[in-house]
């Protein structure tokens, strides 16, 4: 494929003319397809035509093309021209300029035509089809193409697996939670699944449960970071901040015995929460299920991306509590602490715009009505000056109004008016101490941490400090 590609650019560069067969025009077409590079796909399938104008393979590559350019009835027409009713990649791109163009019924007319005799070839459509359908184009058409996958292949995992995603994005969580329930029972010892489970018990607050997931998957890898902020999270929005720390203490620190009936402290626990979570680095690698990675299709992947993300995008409705600590923290000078609240907002922005069913667990918990209570009597407090002005804390209240209220579409609506990068300086400007301000960069901020019940003990000294303070007290 170098070979290829470097002939390819020798010849844009050049402009002198090149030849390549049809299997190496196809190589380049699925590279810059790959790649989202539609200029250059452009480019080689207009060299395909004019160099093989009979090929049929290239010939499906230009409907291809139509498609990515929304142009659906001249890939239709395209496709009729070719006549091939056998081919699977003209059923796809037909199926899928059918359904773009509302036209689902055609498509279930011409599955009604292919599944007098099931068989596996049907099956492997049904399931090539259906998370595409599910990722990209009405949810209706995907649950109900899903279920008659399922009426004609019952013992299908894959399509099982679209169902219970689908079911959880529609805000069906204890459907969704049946539908994982089968797929453990039939695969007991899935990853996936058991994260699945997790995820979807600690979504309706079922936290023990959540754990005891979590816990079979630790069983099979005990090093796992993102199982254990997942399991560290769900003890930390329980309130069970001693297990929280003992497991900090199991993962990263030695346990000390006298710190055991001290350490059930909501500051200390989050701390080391927070730790872990800025340890930990999303992974990009794409799994079957398309999770243990960023789930929204529309989240730009960014390399420094921490276990902030992976809680945002896991659990956007418990984003209050977290949002809340961070701001906080940047009032006390926490620099690294707009950059997680950076990636909570992006995340929950792209959440909101990809599914109406997002909703912001705005029940006021003792705790999260603390925090709301101190970012108040702050905002409260503030006054415009030389470092911020009228529009910025205007902007910043409605910001955090939106989201306390979890009125989602407001939210979204504002931070789409304004670009994230306005965004975070308003939030630097009115929360980060003057004597803090500095230079926007786009990598990760130097950490210092000084919360109220632990003044001026810098981060990376904190958990050694708290060991070694045998008289230390709630």
């Amino acid at each position: 494929m170098e070979d290829i590609l470097q002939r390819y650019f020798k010849m844009e560069n050049s402009g002198t003319k090149t030849y390549f067969d049809t299997d190496e025009i196809c190589e380049l077409l699925e590279y810059f397809e790959f790649m989202d590079d539609y200029d250059h796909y452009k480019k080689v399938v207009k060299l395909g035509q004019k160099l093989h104008p009979h090929s049929i393979d290239i010939k499906i590559k230009l409907c291809r093309f139509h498609l990515f350019n929304d142009e659906y009835e001249k890939a239709l027409a395209l496709i009729d021209k070719i006549g091939d009713a056998d081919d699977m990649d003209l059923i796809f791109i037909k199926w899928e300029c059918l359904i773009a163009l509302d036209r689902y019924d055609e498509v279930i007319a011409h599955i009604n035509t292919l599944k007098i005799n099931p068989d596996e070839e049907l099956q492997e459509m049904f399931e090539f089809f259906a998370p595409i359908l599910n990722e990209n184009y009405s949810h209706t058409y995907a649950l109900d193409f899903i279920k008659r996958g399922l009426a004609l292949f019952p013992d299908s995992m894959l399509l099982k697996e679209e169902l219970c995603l689908l079911l959880e994005s529609e805000g069906m969580i204890e459907e969704a939670l049946e539908v994982c329930t089968e797929l453990i029972e039939n695969q007991p010892f899935s990853i996936d699944h058991l994260y699945i489970q997790g995820r979807l018990y600690a979504v309706m607050k079922a936290y023990d449960k959540a754990i005891e997931s979590f816990d079979q998957i630790l069983i099979f890898d005990e090093e796992d970071l993102e199982i254990q902020i997942m399991k560290a999270y769900c003890f930390i929005m329980s309130e069970q901040y001693s297990d929280m720390v003992d497991l900090y203490f199991s993962e990263f620190g030695e346990e000390i015995e006298h710190l055991k009936e001290t350490v059930d402290h909501i500051e200390i626990a989050y701390i080391f929460l927070r730790e872990m979570m800025e340890e930990f680095k999303i992974d990009s690698d794409f799994s079957p299920l398309g999770i243990k990675i960023m789930p929204s299709a529309t989240f730009e992947y960014d390399e420094d991306a921490n276990g902030f993300s992976l809680i945002a995008d896991s659990f956007p409705g418990s984003i209050t509590f977290f949002f809340l600590k961070e701001l906080l923290l940047l009032v006390k000078g926490e620099q690294s602490a707009i950059y997680n609240i950076e990636q909570m907002l992006e995340i929950l922005y792209h959440k909101g715009i990809e599914n109406e069913h997002i909703r912001i667990d705005t029940v006021n918990t003792s705790i999260v009505s603390q925090l709301k209570q101190k970012t108040a009597i702050f905002l409260d407090a503030k006054k415009p000056g030389i470092d911020c002005n009228d529009n910025d804390l205007h902007t910043v209240r409605q910001i955090i109004d939106h989201i306390l209220n979890g009125n989602i579409e407001r939210f979204c609506q504002q931070y789409e008016a304004l670009t994230p990068l306005m965004i975070s300086k308003c939030f630097e400007k009115i929360f980060l101490p003057a004597e803090k301000s500095r230079k926007r960069r786009a990598k990760r901020f130097s950490t210092e941490f000084q919360p109220a019940v632990f003044d001026s003990i810098p981060s990376n000294e904190l958990a050694t400090r708290y060991l070694k303070d045998k008289n230390h007290y709630n």
